[in-house]
């Protein structure tokens, strides 16, 4: 009973731990249970928790929309690869990382990211310097090593020295990475992208369709910087990746490998199996400065801002609250703690059970969470703990407990009384007997009666034991590791009174042999494994869930499982415990080395096997070099194309016929001892050399020489600059000169090699051996004469010809020749024509290989350009923006075909009869006089030159007369003609509203003018036209502006004309602009001026309200109406019964008459009200009137 006792409390404390606060803490900064029990009065010192510069935590990121994968390729050199650093890559912002400043990421093929600030990360790319070495545990060469370790600085290809200053990690899944995959469409991927994140800048690198190097599912990882001022984070998201068997880290790690971070403690993310949550990332802030300030309240109005309180709970639940704000930031931390007063507990039962059973207490309404310790009266320790337990016959009692058990309050007392007289109850029902030794037995016999005590009485009853089949038994045996469960059966003798004669109980025995104590176990390793994980030793008891502690000090000390370094420690102790049963057994660890395995290095500069020529059928046998290497029958020797290949034993090449690339390709050996398994840790390199057949740059050589020359030098520069790609110089090339024949050449005949004797197919033959050479020929040949661009050239009227000229003329390429005469003698002077046709004969000289040609040219007179004999005068008007400067523009360029019929002629046009002055733009030539000779000059490319010229004449448009503006008054038409009409023979007017009339004289009536500028257009006898803009406009008029209106007076305001103004009232003159007691309904008023010019009219109207309709057909107030309302604007009638009900409304100016009745039919007689609103077009006055209208019916 009491050792289930300890593990109950133990349970609850576990659980109430695993609930701790993470910002209330006691005074020692302990974080305390979200429920706390206390005793009434108990006084609790407490404190919020510190925010010291460099906060470092992990949070809960919930947004993973942002997670998708880069736009940007991260870039390795070359191809890419397994086991290298990117180039690197800028982050955008300054990035704080466990209180340093980065401004530039490199991210590790394997699945990490590293930062430093030493300068040499911009060399971390050199796949020959560095390596993205992993401790993964995927085998003995990558041991597993957990954060926080400077292991990981180790990124030296050839080396263990660590990076100088260190690397900054940062760890979003697996760290061994299958970079093969990238060959697929669908492989690993790594990216990144620049993206805002609540207007934070931030940076994400992804690493997408991820696969372990040993063939684990795919998976992505997701790593975002986030630029957040102070408060810099990191975001870890891993997505699809499933618990394998491959380790993985879910973490950071500082520089020099001193502090790290992952998610919530869990120590699977720290190179674990997990597998990752799909709507959870991590955010970890590693270099925060905060000021926080404390917000403390409670239940009971308790109230703080300090950061250490003491608080007194009272009632039966008092929660009390902390927030913590920072200035630094919006973030604000939220805790809560629950503190529930002990109180005293009442005890239902007993409740007794069947025969030999016994009874049951439980807690009445227990305190969910609260310690319940149970006491039978007379002992001081409890015999139980929990809401209920089951006894027999006495006195018990219950306490309710805070959790540390320095206060609580007892139950009253229970008495239990269960009829023992005959049969005793059986204590040990549904009770499971753990045995265990430390022997290392494969099973064990037990004695049933011994081991579970029942008291016996053969006078009163008896009591035997079956299994779960029903056997009867007296011994049990069980094997290690074995659960078995059986039955007890007791019944009464006969003649002996009871309240019952039989009982039955159930109960199990658990049996657990250890390995038998100081056993020893061997580990057999290679000489050269420095590194073993004690995890391994497991391996020796496969199948069995024990605990395991370890012991380097022979006893002294243990500890869990970590790598060590089996030379020094070649001797361990191995505690072994059983996690459900009190059980320990020490065993002892030994290792034991295999002898080294040796590999030599051979030399390869003697070995005629390492080299070969290409083809395609060529390979090697690398057999042949394994004596080299070790000459041992019990050795396995395998080839790889790179070191870690070799040491990883990955993707060795075809040992029996491997085709390397051409030039120098290097392999390494790994060395396998066939008995022990292990291998050498020395990789010796292979060189092996293929190479292609010497390949010139060409496959012929063409030599020159000039015609008649039948001898030519052959010997040529043998040289790198030869061939298609530099020469091996660990081969030697020898080079041989033949004949046609195929005889070879001596030195003489190389550099005179006559066609006429030997032939005329040479050639060079390049070899290395006999089964490897190449064949360059020769091709000889003369040098091509030159080619004469012409036999003959025209002669219009020169009496000489230009040597230059002649020169350009004759030969497109002359600068290469050097023009002789017949002599032999270089062309000094002009070439003087006295006759025509004229033959010139003169050499050329090639100035390159000084080969001589003769040649000749023909020179011959030209016939002239056809031009017209006679051409005329071409007339223009002058319509530019000065039609009397006598100027306008010509495009001489029209007249062509009243020049020449030659269509292939050029036409040059000047202005002077030298034909000095030539005009550049004839295209837009403007005259310099109203009449002008133009001089010209035709030219036929075949022919020679002619002259012409003709003349142009501008013509000047006849001024327009006897037009000018306008003013009319009101009513009058408008009347316009030209005073020199007879000057044209046409005339249109244009008007402000865009029409044409095209007539002589313009008549319009007052109604069809149109004020504004007017435009007219002739055209003289010559075709030239002139314009002349008026205007015709009303400003004379007096103009009535505004009207103002009343029962007794109308006053008009008028403006523009000249004044004084007479104005006139329904044809009435006054010259005053107001008319006093007005007696008419309506006035149409207008107003002239000064000199009798009249204004346009308008109306006046008076607004007649009546008061009586009598709708009774007799022609008198049949209707209702306003007099003159439909002569106004924006009209509105409402008419109204006394209860607000509308009986008529209308806005239309054709419907404004009421007739009585509503919907048809009449209304009653009665008072109804009006009310009407109006726009007088006359005054643009808004105005409005209510009244009365009696209503009189029949009835």
């Amino acid at each position: 009973m009491k050792k289930l006792f300890l593990l109950l409390l133990i349970n609850i404390i576990v659980r109430l731990n695993a609930q701790n606060t993470q910002y209330i803490l006691s005074q020692d900064d302990t974080p305390l249970p979200h429920k706390i029990f206390y005793c009434e009065g108990k006084t609790f010192r407490l404190q919020g928790k510190d925010f010291p510069s460099g906060t470092q935590e992990v949070t809960d990121y919930t947004d993973i929309s942002q997670f998708v994968e880069g736009s940007e390729n991260v870039i390795f050199d070359g191809d890419g690869g397994a086991n290298i650093f990117s180039q690197p890559i800028d982050i955008g912002f300054s990035f704080n990382f466990f209180g340093e400043t980065y401004t530039q990421l490199v991210v590790g093929s394997n699945g990490r990211v590293v930062f430093s600030n030493n300068a040499e990360l911009q060399n971390l790319h050199d796949k020959a310097k560095y390596e993205d070495r992993t401790f993964s545990d995927r085998d003995a060469v990558h041991p597993r090593v957990q954060l926080p370790s400077d292991r990981y600085n180790e990124v030296y290809k050839n080396s263990t020295q660590k990076f100088p200053v260190g690397l900054a990690q940062i760890f979003a899944s697996y760290t061994d990475l299958n970079t093969n995959t990238q060959a697929t469409g669908a492989g690993l991927a790594y990216k990144y992208k620049y993206l805002t994140i609540n207007t934070k800048n931030a940076i994400l690198i992804s690493f997408s369709n991820m696969v372990h190097l040993n063939g684990d599912s795919n998976g992505n990882a997701y790593i975002l910087l986030i630029d957040d001022s102070t408060n810099d984070k990191v975001v870890l998201y891993t997505k699809n990746k499933q618990r394998a068997g491959y380790n993985a880290i879910l973490g950071i790690q500082n520089a020099d490998g001193t502090k790290y971070f992952i998610p919530n403690g869990n120590t699977e993310y720290n190179n674990g199996k997990w597998s990752s949550t799909p709507t959870k990332a991590y955010a970890f802030t590693t270099g925060q400065t905060l000021t926080p300030n404390y917000q403390w309240q409670s239940d009971n109005g308790f109230h703080t801002t300090t950061k250490d309180i003491t608080f007194t709970p009272s009632g039966d639940t008092d929660k009390l609250y902390l927030d913590i704000r920072f200035n630094e930031n919006a973030d604000i931390k939220k805790d809560t703690i629950t503190f529930v007063k002990v109180k005293k507990p009442e005890i239902e039962g007993p409740i007794y059970g069947d025969c030999g059973k016994p009874a049951t207490l439980r807690v009445k309404n227990p305190v969910e969470d609260a310690i319940y310790e149970w006491y039978k009266d007379g002992q001081n320790t409890p015999i139980g703990i929990g809401t209920e337990i089951n006894i027999d016959s006495g006195t018990y009692f219950v306490k309710m407990l805070n959790i540390l058990k320095n206060c609580g309050l007892a139950s009253k007392k229970v008495s239990v009384n269960i009829d023992f007289s005959v049969i005793p109850t059986i204590t040990f029902n549904e009770k499971t007997f753990n045995e265990c030794d430390d022997k290392g037995l494969d099973k064990k016999k037990f004695d049933l009666e011994s081991l579970v005590n029942y008291p016996k009485d053969e006078s009163k009853y008896s009591f035997y034991f079956t299994d779960e089949q029903g056997n009867t038994l007296t011994q049990a045996t069980i094997k290690s590791g074995e659960k078995k469960t059986y039955h007890i059966h007791v019944k009464v003798k006969d003649g002996i009174a009871s309240p019952c004669k039989t009982a039955e109980g159930t109960f199990s025995i658990l049996y657990i042999s250890l390995p038998k104590a100081g056993n020893i176990y061997k580990d057999t390793l290679c000489d050269n494994i420095h590194s073993y994980d004690l995890e391994n030793f497991k391996d020796h008891l496969r199948g069995q869930d024990y605990k395991y502690s370890y012991s380097l000090d022979n006893g002294q000390s243990f500890m869990a499982a970590k790598v060590i370094d089996p030379h020094i420690h070649s001797k361990v102790l191995v505690k072994i415990e059983h996690p459900d049963v009190n059980c320990t057994s020490v065993v002892n660890l030994e290792f034991v080395f295999n002898p080294k395995v040796t590999a030599n290095q051979p030399y390869f500069s003697a070995i005629r096997e390492a080299q070969q020529c290409a083809s395609r059928t060529e390979s090697f046998d690398l057999s042949q070099f394994d004596n080299l290497i070790n000459n041992s029958p019990n050795v396995e020797i395998t080839y790889y194309e790179s070191e870690a290949d070799a040491k990883n034993g990955r993707s060795p090449v075809n040992k029996g016929a491997y085709r390397s690339g051409m030039g120098t390709t290097t392999l390494w050996a790994r060395v396998k001892d066939k008995t022990t398994g292990c291998v050498s840790d020395t990789y010796p390199i292979v060189t092996l050399i293929v190479y292609s057949k010497p390949k010139p740059k060409t496959d012929n050589i063409t030599l020159e020489t000039c015609p008649g020359n039948t001898v030519y030098n052959l010997r040529q520069t043998i040289d790198d600059n030869f061939f298609q790609s530099p020469l091996d110089q660990n081969i030697q090339l020898d080079i041989k000169y033949y004949d046609s024949y195929n005889i070879e050449l001596s030195d003489h005949d190389i550099e005179h090699y006559d066609t006429a004797v030997h032939g005329n197919r040479p050639f060079i033959k390049l070899y290395y051996n006999a089964t490897c050479d190449n064949t360059v020929y020769f091709n000889l040949t003369n040098y091509d004469a030159p080619h004469l661009l012409t036999d003959n050239i025209k002669i219009c009227s020169e009496t000489s010809y230009p040597l230059e000229a002649f020169k350009k003329l004759v030969l497109g390429n002359n600068q290469d020749y050097e023009f002789l005469n017949e002599n032999g003698n270089p062309l000094a002077q002009d070439i003087t024509l006295s006759t025509l046709p004229y033959t010139f004969k003169f050499k050329l000289k090639n100035k390159a290989h000084e080969c001589i040609f003769s040649e000749e040219m023909k020179f011959y007179q030209g016939n002239p350009t056809a031009v017209k004999n006679t051409i005329g005068t071409f007339e223009k008007c002058d319509q530019d923006t000065n039609p009397d400067d006598g100027k306008t523009t010509f495009n001489l360029n029209d007249y062509r075909n009243e020049i020449t019929d030659d269509a292939n002629a050029e036409l040059l046009f000047y202005t002077d009869s030298l034909r000095s002055n030539r005009i550049s733009n004839p295209e837009s030539f403007i005259n310099n006089t109203a009449e002008q000779t133009i001089y010209g000059v035709a030219s036929n490319p075949e022919k020679c030159p002619t002259s012409f010229s003709f003349k142009i004449k501008v013509n000047t448009p006849v001024e327009i007369q006897g037009i000018n503006d306008q003013y009319l008054c009101y009513g009058e038409p408008l009347s316009m003609s030209l005073s020199n009409e007879s000057d044209y023979r046409s005339v249109k007017w244009f008007l402000p509203n865009s029409s044409v009339v095209s007539l002589p004289r313009l008549e319009l009536r007052y109604n069809e003018v149109s004020f504004g500028t007017y435009r007219v257009e002739a055209t003289d006898g010559k075709g030239c036209i002139s314009t002349k803009s008026f205007a015709v406009s009303d400003e004379h008029q007096p103009k009535i502006i505004k009207i103002i209106r009343d029962n007794t007076k109308i006053e008009v305001i008028a403006q523009d004309g000249d004044k004084p103004y007479t104005y006139i009232f329904n044809g009435k003159e006054q010259s005053s602009n107001i008319l006093i007691n007005p007696t008419d309904n309506e006035y149409t008023i207008q107003v002239s001026s000064a000199t009798g010019c009249f204004g346009a009219p308008k109306k006046v109207y008076f607004l007649k309200f009546y008061n009586t309709i009598t709708p009774n057909d007799d022609g008198k107030n049949d209707t209702w109406q306003v007099e003159y309302l439909d002569k106004m604007k924006e009209v509105s009638l409402t008419i109204m019964d006394r209860y607000g009900i509308v009986v008529f409304n209308s806005s239309d100016t054709n419907n404004l008459i009421w007739n009585g009745k509503l919907n048809g039919r009449p209304l009653p007689t009665g008072t109804y009200w009006y009310a009407a609103k109006w726009t007088d077009p006359s005054t643009g006055e808004t105005e409005s009137r209510q009244g009365w209208i009696l209503l009189k019916n029949r009835n």
